[in-house]
């Protein structure tokens, strides 16, 4: 039994000691890369499916990077009611937040995704890697964003409750809506054959501007390459996106018509993020194949993973902190947004659909009275004295068909009368 408990707390030293290490070396810059923070999380949670024990355990180790960084940490928990054949089950998730107030009354925002997926049937269970770079870069960004001078307010916010983030709300996301300048979201990337920025349906300022600093850093960070969004002007519905650019919890902050930007690995031609490699029509999250060694292989190796990486958080960290944020998020303020392009399609198409109506009643009127005008000619054609004077006679003539005479009765006849001798 001593046995036993030494060396349980031989473990629990071990993982302290590693947690430690990480928390600290994450806080202070000592060549932590990117991918150095996205493997440990990967391998030190790898279980941390929606709105479970793992993604709790996930949640507190980032709150305890983030304050060891020097950010104000804070949580916000929800609940999720879920219908299951045995009734309703209430879970929760929880947000985790790390704010830096800089004095400027507005604020920037960079999230994503920290929890994993439950197991899909018989398909195993992985690492949860395509979540675990994105978490990795932020954690690198948070670090390299924390020491510098900013135009604004800044927060770290890892999201949990992935798989039913259509419950998300960002006026119940723990940041006031009012403040938010612009919401930078990251999600899976260098999972996939491509990173691509995507920003909103029509080109605005802030694309624009982080634009200049992918070029300015060369970093490989191709643009959307066509919006596909579709018109929704009779549904809410949170997942009614027609690429990857809309999966993140960025569209929820373009329905509130807040600057965005979205950086994320996949491939364009598929329209979910489960699909990321061109020419491999095959799942990687929730899956057996979800890991790391699996994601280098198919990168071409862990350098190109790593490099991937460095050059999203670069970017990132050199757009928040450039001078001319301030500038084009002012301007992006004043720009017609995608929302903005929604409602004036749909105003568009319900004017069009009345006119539409109004022209289609005019031309049956006008075609109706054609009609009621070539019946009037047809039955004059057909009926020369319609309009003659009336006969003063007409009413003693016989109207209709004349009567056939009545026939008369027969004459009786008398007995012994002979009709040869009547006379």
């Amino acid at each position: 039994m001593k046995k036993v408990l030494l060396a349980v707390l031989i473990l629990t030293l071990t993982a302290t000691f590693f947690l430690g290490v990480t928390v600290t070396a994450a806080a202070e810059g000592e060549g932590v890369s990117p991918y150095t923070l996205a493997e440990y999380y990967a391998e030190k949670f790898p279980a941390r499916d929606i709105l479970s024990g793992g993604e709790k355990e996930a949640a507190t180790y980032l709150a305890d990077c983030l304050g060891a960084i020097g950010y104000d940490v804070k949580t916000n928990d929800h609940d999720y009611l879920s219908e299951t054949d045995s009734g309703k089950v209430t879970y929760r998730y929880r947000h985790v937040l790390g704010g830096k107030d800089n004095g400027k009354g507005k604020t920037v925002v960079i999230g994503c995704y920290y929890g994993g997926y439950a197991v899909q049937g018989n398909a195993g269970s992985g690492q949860g890697a395509t979540v675990a770079l994105s978490v990795g870069t932020l954690l690198a960004v948070a670090k390299n964003l924390y020491s510098l001078s900013l135009d604004y307010d800044l927060v770290i916010a890892f999201w949990g409750g992935m798989e039913v983030s259509d419950d998300f709300k960002v006026k119940e996301c723990g940041i006031d809506q009012d403040k938010i300048a612009l919401y930078i979201h990251l999600d899976g990337v260098a999972a996939g054959t491509s990173e691509y920025l995507y920003a909103d349906e029509i080109t605005r300022s802030q694309e624009k501007y982080f634009r200049e600093i992918i070029d300015a850093k060369k970093a490989d960070i191709l643009p959307p390459p066509a919006y596909k969004k579709p018109l929704s002007l009779l549904s809410d519905d949170a997942f009614s996106y027609a690429h990857p650019g809309l999966i993140g919890v960025n569209r929820f902050f373009m329905g509130e018509g807040i600057p965005c930007i979205d950086i994320f690995g996949g491939a364009w031609s598929f329209d979910c993020g489960l699909y990321r490699y061109d020419g491999n029509v095959i799942d990687l999250e929730g899956t057996a194949k979800d890991t790391l060694a699996e994601i280098n292989t198919r990168n071409g190796g862990k350098e190109q993973t790593e490099k991937r990486l460095n050059a999203v958080a670069e970017v990132v960290a050199a757009g928040v902190s450039g001078k001319g944020l301030s500038a084009a998020l002012d301007r992006a303020a004043k720009e017609k947004s995608g929302k903005d392009l929604d409602s004036s399609l749909a105003l568009y198409l319900i004017t069009f659909i009345g006119s539409a109506i109004l022209i289609g009643l005019f031309i049956f009127l006008i075609l109706k009275q054609g009609k009621d005008r070539k019946e009037e000619v047809w039955d004059k054609a057909f009926n020369p004295y319609e309009d003659k004077p009336a006969d003063p006679f007409d009413e003693f003539r016989s109207e209709g068909e004349p009567e056939a005479p009545k026939e008369l009765p027969p004459e009786e006849k008398q007995e012994d009368e002979d009709d040869i001798f009547k006379f």
